[in-house]
């Protein structure tokens, strides 16, 4: 999807697991997303971070904003409720 410039709730962010098996979320964002970061006295700007996640915060996510193809290449089939 693509953003315009302007566009202060843009936010874009990936899964990913290292070699070791930890898994961590890299983002960016416009000034009202979670990757704002303050400048000046009471402005804000766009920002990006890497997020350490466990396992199951990352199963969470995936769950949410991976189909469920791509949910069972990086997991496996999902456990049933």
């Amino acid at each position: 999807m693509a953003w315009a410039v302007g566009d202060f709730a843009h936010c874009a962010e990936g899964l990913y697991r290292t070699a070791k098996g930890a898994y961590f979320l890299a983002g960016h964002g416009g000034p009202m997303t979670k990757y704002a970061r303050r400048v000046g006295n009471n402005c804000s700007a766009g920002g990006s971070d890497i997020l350490p996640l466990t396992e199951c915060e990352a199963k969470a996510w995936a769950e949410q904003h991976m189909g469920a193809e791509a949910y069972e290449g990086a997991f496996g089939p999902a456990e049933e409720a």
